[in-house]
């Protein structure tokens, strides 16, 4: 029983969030570009699997995040973690919301975050031969332990779980929407994934565009309190 939500372009989740076009898929979980119709801004909105062991999971991850959340306030290094907006569940033909408790049966639990571009691994892979500059790799990774060190020291967690898949980009000023135009141009419904090895994009790559773009950690999936390792 259970499985992934069918979801729709058009499709509204918990009366708020208007369904863009799908970010990507995976074994528990799908990820949509939503609008936000609340807040008139565009979100990631992750939509996990209905199966048993899911709910339990994911609202450990809920649980997670929010420590996060709250932490950012005292540790800018917070910044370098993706940020959660907001989650809740929903019923659909594979899911059904926790309180009717139909036997079999599991809510979709939703986790909405903020909207940011591709993976460092997408990165790579549409890079020259000759690899990233050394002075962005330098900077990336100076985010990615600064984050990691922020989920270790403030909130005694473990990522459990970093890889280049794991860490997204973004840009603060536009710059990474400049460096990838056809990417991230959400009106015409264009797929946030970079093309294949060999593509456009690495033709086009300037260390002075790639020195304007951040990282954050994101996927607390596998994540887990340092005082529960086992």
């Amino acid at each position: 029983t259970g499985g992934h939500h069918p979801a729709r372009e058009g499709e509204v989740f918990n009366t708020r969030y208007q369904a863009l076009c799908k970010l990507g898929c995976g074994t528990f979980a799908t990820v949509w570009l939503c609008q936000d119709m609340r807040r008139k801004k565009q979100v990631a909105v992750k939509v996990l699997k209905s199966r048993e062991g899911f709910t339990e999971t994911a609202q450990d991850e809920v649980a997670l995040l929010r420590c996060v959340s709250s932490m950012k306030k005292k540790d800018r290094a917070g910044e370098n973690i993706v940020c959660l907006l907001d989650d809740f569940r929903m019923i659909g033909e594979n899911g059904f919301h926790i309180l009717i408790r139909i036997p079999d049966s599991f809510p979709h639990v939703c986790l909405v975050f903020e909207a940011l571009g591709p993976s460092l691994r997408c990165l790579m892979g549409n890079c020259p031969a000759q690899g990233l500059p050394l002075p962005f790799v330098k900077k990336s990774l100076q985010q990615v332990l600064a984050g990691l060190h922020f989920l270790h020291q403030r909130c005694r967690i473990i990522h459990a779980d970093i890889k280049p898949e794991n860490v997204l980009l973004y840009g603060r000023d536009k710059s990474l929407q400049r460096l990838l135009p056809e990417t991230l141009d959400y009106d015409q419904r264009t797929d946030l994934r970079l093309k294949g090895p060999g593509g456009d994009l690495g033709n086009r790559l300037e260390e002075s565009d790639l020195m304007s773009i951040e990282v954050k950690i994101a996927d607390l999936g596998s994540a887990c309190w340092t005082v529960s390792l086992f």
